[in-house]
C-alpha cells in the first residue's frame, strides 16, 4: 500500500487560506478536539504547521491571517488561550496568485455564497434586535402610562383625603372637648375661672411649659412634673396602656386610625380644666388596638 507523502508548507498554506476565505467569518486558529464547533484552520501547531502559522501571522513577512479575538478554554486541569482569525486582503491576494486558474472560480463562488449566508444571518439578527427593541419600547411606554395613571389616581386620593382631614379638623375644633374620654377626678372640683385674661394666659403658658418639660423627661422622672401639672389645674388624658376609643380632639396616632376605633394609650395627653371648659395642652399618643 502506497503511503501518502506529507503535505508541504505551501500546500498547507493554500488549504488554510482557502478555508479561511470560504468561512468568511472568524475561525478558530488551532482545532479544539474533534467536535464540529472545535474545528480550526490548523489541526495542531506542531511540525510544518508551526512554520505556516508563523508565515500567516506575519512573523516572516506580510500577514495573511489576522487574530480578531481570543478566549480561554479549560482542557483537563489546564487553561489554554485559543485565538480566532480571519483572512487578510494580503491573504486573499496570495491565495488567488497561487491557485490554478480552474480552481479560482470555484473558490470565489464558494466564498461569495458563504458571505451571502453570513450577511443573511446578520440581517436576520439585526431585524430581531430591532423587533425586540420595538417590543421593549412598547412595554416601557405601557409601564410609563400605567405609572402615570396610578400616580394621578394617588395624587387625587391624597388631595381628597387632605380635604376631608381639614374638614374634620375644622369641625372638631368647633366641638367641646368630650369629658367622657378624660380621666375622672371626682375628688377634686374644677379650679375657679380666672378673673382676668392675663391670668388665663399665664396659667396656660405655665401649663404648656410644664408639659414640654414632662415630654422631654424620662418616664421615671415625670412624677414631680405631673404633680405640678395637677396643682395648676391640668388633668391627664388617659393612662399608659389604657384601652379606649379614638377621639380626634384628644388623641393622635402614628398609624392610620379613625374616629371611635379601638386604641391603646402609649403616652398620656394633658388638658387644662377650669369652669369655663378646657384648654388642650397635648394630645394623648395612641396606637391601634384589636380587642
Amino acid at each position: 500500500m502506497t503511503k501518502t507523502p506529507p503535505k508541504s508548507p505551501d500546500q498547507i498554506l493554500l488549504e488554510v487560506l482557502e478555508r479561511a476565505l470560504i468561512n468568511s467569518t472568524e475561525t478558530r486558529l488551532i482545532a479544539l478536539g474533534k467536535k464540529p464547533d472545535g474545528a480550526g484552520l490548523f489541526a495542531t501547531d506542531k511540525g510544518a504547521n508551526k512554520t505556516v502559522i508563523e508565515r500567516c501571522l506575519g512573523l516572516q513577512g506580510d500577514s495573511l491571517l489576522q487574530i480578531v479575538r481570543t478566549e480561554e478554554v479549560s482542557v483537563g486541569k489546564k487553561t489554554q488561550v485559543h485565538s480566532f482569525a480571519t483572512i487578510t486582503p494580503g491573504g486573499v491576494d496570495h491565495l488567488f496568485s497561487k491557485l490554478p486558474v480552474e480552481r479560482r472560480a470555484s473558490v470565489a463562488v464558494a466564498a461569495l455564497d458563504a458571505a451571502s449566508k453570513s450577511i443573511a444571518v446578520l440581517e436576520h439578527l439585526i431585524d430581531s434586535i430591532v423587533k425586540r427593541r420595538d417590543e421593549l419600547l412598547s412595554v416601557v411606554e405601557s409601564l410609563v402610562q400605567r405609572f402615570s395613571s396610578s400616580l394621578e389616581a394617588m395624587q387625587d386620593s391624597a388631595a381628597q383625603l387632605a380635604v376631608r382631614r381639614d374638614r374634620i379638623k375644622t369641625q372638631l375644633a368647633k366641638e367641646p372637648l368630650p369629658a367622657t374620654s378624660l380621666n375622672a377626678t371626682p375628688e377634686r372640683a374644677p379650679m375657679r375661672r380666672p378673673d382676668t385674661d392675663a391670668e388665663v394666659s399665664f396659667r396656660q403658658r405655665a401649663a404648656q411649659e410644664l408639659v414640654f418639660a414632662w415630654q422631654e423627661s424620662a418616664r421615671e422622672a415625670r412624677v414631680p412634673i405631673e404633680a405640678a401639672l395637677h396643682n395648676i389645674g391640668a388633668e391627664p388624658i388617659g393612662e399608659y396602656g389604657d384601652k379606649t376609643k379614638f377621639v380626634g380632639r384628644l388623641h393622635e396616632s402614628r398609624s392610620p386610625v379613625f374616629q371611635d376605633d379601638s386604641v391603646e394609650v402609649e403616652r398620656p395627653g394633658w388638658i387644662l380644666r377650669d369652669d369655663a371648659g378646657g384648654y388642650l395642652l397635648t394630645h394623648a399618643l395612641v396606637k391601634p388596638y384589636l380587642p
